[in-house]
């Protein structure tokens, strides 16, 4: 039997850790890893989660909640409030938060633009030919949210903003949570957007791990669907074909020229772009001095900017 099942008013209880935390249900969906109208039925009592899912819960909450186990969930629902205690501090407010609050008004018309299934295309610096992603961009709470796959190498989740023209993306790396990927396109300021031309950067997964910027091309293969089912099968399908057309077969696929466009497109734009280590001026303050020399570039470089905020640092 299920946790959950033994769980009485799990949903006022639910809804209570929720306003505690400070966590939308859309946030939750995103780390627990389903579907936000679960979790939305949660709170309405519709269903109880899995013993699976009320375990991913547990830790994701626990994350904001400390102290927080799958006992709390057993305890009387006034013995439940009084042990999570007061809600936290507000977080300061950031960029996201500042975005969020700026594209929320609009978020319908937002929707309208740039909701559904699409296709990112960039040429790889790794393998050096074209390679695709899927993306699905759906209504949140207050904003888009973005969900780009590839099914072998990344698998990125987060917020969305559509601002003056265009849409940037900040995703958190689904696998590896010290991985985030930004993006910046391109896109409209009326009506449905149809393509999204930008830039794109990540972290490469090999060992240097060097960050890596690629402009990509954005093609909308779908509207979005009403039936929250129905859009993650249609969403994994999708995946799983980009999985297979990504073993060289764009070229193939696309109209004559039209992928050789896409190529030069980055060439002449100079926007692929690598970063190694072995080219990289970053160092920490433990291995400066060791590695340099007084009159060595960076430190002379260090020595001369801080000079110029001298009269602001102190």
């Amino acid at each position: 039997m299920a946790v959950a099942a033994r769980t009485d008013h799990f949903a006022e209880k639910l809804a209570l850790a929720l306003e505690r935390a400070q966590m939308s249900r859309a946030a939750v969906a995103r780390e627990v890893g389903i579907d936000k109208s679960v979790v939305a039925r949660w709170v309405a009592g519709q269903v109880h989660p899995t013993e699976h899912s009320l375990i991913a819960l547990t830790e994701v909450l626990a994350r904001r909640l400390p102290g927080f186990t799958l006992g709390h969930w057993r305890l009387a629902e006034t013995d439940f409030a009084a042990r999570i205690g007061e809600a936290p501090p507000a977080p300061p407010q950031g960029l996201l938060a500042n975005a969020t609050a700026w594209t929320a008004p609009g978020l319908d018309r937002a929707f309208a633009s740039y909701g559904g299934l699409w296709l990112f295309l960039y040429d790889s610096v790794r393998v050096h030919r074209l390679f695709g992603m899927v993306c699905e961009i759906r209504a949140g709470e207050g904003v888009l949210e973005a969900e780009v796959r590839d099914d072998e190498n990344w698998h990125g989740r987060g917020p969305a903003f559509a601002l003056h023209g265009k849409l940037w993306m900040t995703l958190e790396e689904v696998q590896h949570r010290d991985s985030f990927g930004f993006g910046c396109f391109w896109g409209t300021t009326r009506g449905k957007a149809e393509i999204l031309d930008g830039l794109a950067m990540v972290r490469e997964f090999a060992p240097s791990a060097a960050p890596g910027a690629t402009h990509v091309a954005a093609f909308r293969l779908a509207d979005p669907l009403v039936d929250p089912e129905a859009s993650a099968a249609r969403y994994q399908a999708a995946v799983a074909r980009v999985a297979r057309l990504n073993q060289g077969v764009w070229e193939e696929v696309l109209p004559a020229g039209f992928a050789e466009g896409l190529r030069k497109s980055v060439s002449s734009l100079g926007a692929t772009l690598r970063l190694g280590v072995e080219t990289s001026l970053a160092v920490n303050e433990f291995d400066l001095k060791p590695a340099e020399a007084p009159e060595g570039p960076r430190r002379v470089a260090l020595s001369l900017l801080r000079g110029l905020f001298r009269d602001v640092t102190g």
